[in-house]
């Protein structure tokens, strides 16, 4: 949600879903107009069914699958040797609890002494997951060396992302490394049939999508055979509270069409980002708590006046209500004049006046601006 920007009535009309309200005088017609009004898509978009499983402290690895039908293939799943199960993307996330949270000692390449990094280990930890990588299964003789790679592809969180392995006091060999960008040196090579601990950093706690891809070449060949991206999802505690509500409603989705800010996964109008702001079921089509225009009397004088609610834990975002007398320009003005909250629990409903009082010739635009705090 970063840096992201939605606007009821934008006039720049760079939103996924813009509105914007107009009233008049009380003695002249009253409207309520809809405009510029994009749906991200046609018809909702449906969420995985698929059972979604935590990994907490288990002993779980990154496992590199082979398929030769229809094609050859390669594909990946934590797998989970104790269940005997392997779990694809939208089946899983790891969670790491608040002692994956490290102080850095000086002289190691992952940031200055004093600093933190967020740290599955490689070794052992009881309330952490012990996440490895693995070859096993793979057939014996198939692939040059007897060995494929794991290639990191996209880092999607609010830090960077580090694999290394500790070999001995102050010396680390690190495979991936985001903090420099992203290239095909971001890799991990295993052996077929073999299985090796990592340590898996993130610079700052909070929710990370992390995409890898398998490649190998085939004993005898050239070209590597390769297979489908696939994003795992870690949970490095304490979360922000607009990553904790994607992670509520979305606990192992990574289709940024459903997920996203600027997504409108339940095709109502409203992106994620305004369902958020105002404690609204990003899942369910229901635009009840949408901004309204409205006329309220403030000491016998007819305003013009927004009616908005406001999640409570939404706190990670700015909420800037605005009027203008033309909907183009620049001309908008914060309103503060709060005329009425009412506190309904989770969320509160709060009509704030206009700044300035509705005459017989007046015409005013109305908008709620949702911003996220860096």
């Amino acid at each position: 949600m970063k840096n992201h920007l939605l606007s009821f009535g934008n006039s720049t009309r760079q939103s996924l879903n813009s509105l914007a309200m107009e009233i008049t005088h009380p003695n002249r017609l009253w409207l309520y107009h809809l405009l510029c009004w994009v749906f991200f898509g046609a018809a909702s978009i449906p969420v995985a069914n698929a059972a979604c499983h935590s990994i907490t402290n288990e002993h779980v690895d990154l496992r590199v699958t082979y398929q030769s039908a229809p094609s050859p293939a390669l594909s990946l799943v934590i797998y989970d040797d104790e269940q005997e199960q392997g779990f694809s993307t939208n089946e899983v996330f790891i969670v790491g609890g608040e002692s994956a949270r490290l102080t850095l000692p000086a002289g190691t390449p992952f940031g200055n002494a004093g600093e933190s990094i967020w740290v599955l280990p490689q070794t052992s930890i009881p309330d952490l997951p012990k996440l490895g990588i693995s070859g096993e299964g793979l057939p014996d003789g198939l692939f040059a060396d007897n060995s494929v790679h794991i290639r990191l592809i996209r880092v999607d969180g609010p830090g960077h992302f580090i694999l290394w392995q500790t070999l001995g006091p102050g010396q680390f060999e690190i495979f991936m490394d985001s903090r420099n960008g992203i290239s095909a040196a971001d890799a991990k090579t295993i052996g077929v049939d073999a299985h090796q601990h990592v340590s898996w950093g993130f610079t700052t706690s909070g929710l990370y999508r992390i995409t890898f891809q398998a490649a190998g070449v085939l004993a005898g060949q050239s070209q590597p055979v390769t297979g489908p991206e696939h994003t795992f999802i870690f949970h490095l505690l304490p979360l922000r509270p607009f990553e904790n509500w994607q992670a509520t409603n979305w606990p192992c989705e990574c289709n940024p069409q459903l997920i996203s800010p600027g997504a409108d996964p339940d095709a109502d109008g409203q992106v994620n980002a305004a369902e958020y702001a105002q404690g609204s079921n990003p899942l369910l089509a229901d635009v009840h708590l949408r901004p309204q225009a409205t006329v309220i009397w403030h000491d016998g004088t007819p305003y013009g006046a927004l009616i908005f609610h406001r999640s409570k834990s939404a706190t990670d975002i700015l909420r800037l209500p605005v009027a203008a007398s033309q909907f183009q320009g620049d001309s908008w003005e914060t309103l503060t004049q709060i005329h009425h909250l009412e506190d309904l629990g989770e969320i509160e409903r709060i009509t704030i006046r206009d700044n300035q009082p509705l005459n017989q010739s007046s015409k005013r635009w109305y908008q709620l601006r949702v911003q996220s705090i860096p």
